[in-house]
């Protein structure tokens, strides 16, 4: 039997917005933001237990980092590498530098496929709890900004960080399957948006979230597609 989904909090961090400086110079933007964000939202939700499963999403993972390492290593050699920086040009150094941060000893997971990156993180978190795999999940959703990100993507790229606790207790959005969406009624169309951009997507989500506080109780639904998200309250 399947489990329901909701999205209990979420929150978000961009350093460009905030103009705080990291604390610790020698981790990746990347993983910086995740850090603060999950910091943020388990504060939110009120979370005792950090020890969760981890999914984080990016399309384009630390870039800036990679081109770096790499940069020195085919303009000066390999012996003119720092070593320090090989461990942030790993794919999933996010995820781990988060887990370590908080004493994660559960799952950690890194989707990176590009600008559906976002959905896809959430959706399989989704699975994960709804399919009785996982009591609850911790999805964090991730973008920097460099110069090889804006040549890959060909304009500059949103930078920020959402993330968002779900679990199966009942809380503000609902999570539903794509095939549930043929079954709603009056889904709000002016709400339909392209979940392709991963930080519009986030964005969209964290303010569907965050701005509904019903006194009767009800909550709202998010139905996840491959080309957009439906909003509606049910």
């Amino acid at each position: 039997m399947k489990q329901r989904v909701y999205i209990q909090a979420s929150a978000s961090y961009s350093e460009i917005q905030e103009k705080r400086p990291f604390s610790n110079r020698d981790l990746d933007r990347i993983s910086q933001m995740c850090i603060q964000t999950v910091e943020r939202v388990s504060a939110a939700a009120q979370i005792q237990d950090r020890n969760v499963p981890l999914f984080v999403g990016t399309a384009y993972g630390c870039l800036a980092s990679l081109y770096e390492f790499n940069h020195v290593y085919e303009s000066e050699g390999a012996l003119r590498v720092n070593p320090s920086l090989f461990p942030n040009a790993v794919l999933n150094a996010p995820a781990c530098r988060t887990g370590i941060s908080f004493q994660i000893q559960e799952p950690m997971y890194t989707i990176s496929n590009g600008r559906s990156s976002g959905i896809d993180t959430l959706e399989l978190a989704y699975l994960y709890i709804a399919h009785n795999e996982i009591r609850e999940a911790m999805v964090c959703l991730v973008e920097e900004d460099s110069q090889i990100a804006r040549k890959i993507a060909g304009h500059s790229v949103s930078e920020g960080c959402f993330a968002f606790h779900l679990q199966t207790e009942k809380g503000k959005v609902e999570i539903k399957e794509t095939s549930y969406v043929f079954e709603l009624q009056e889904i709000q169309r002016d709400s339909d948006q392209q979940a392709a951009d991963t930080m519009a997507f986030c964005t969209l989500v964290h303010e569907f979230v965050s701005d509904w506080e019903p006194k009767d109780g009800s909550s709202r639904c998010l139905c996840l597609e491959r080309k957009r998200i439906a909003l509606e309250r049910v």
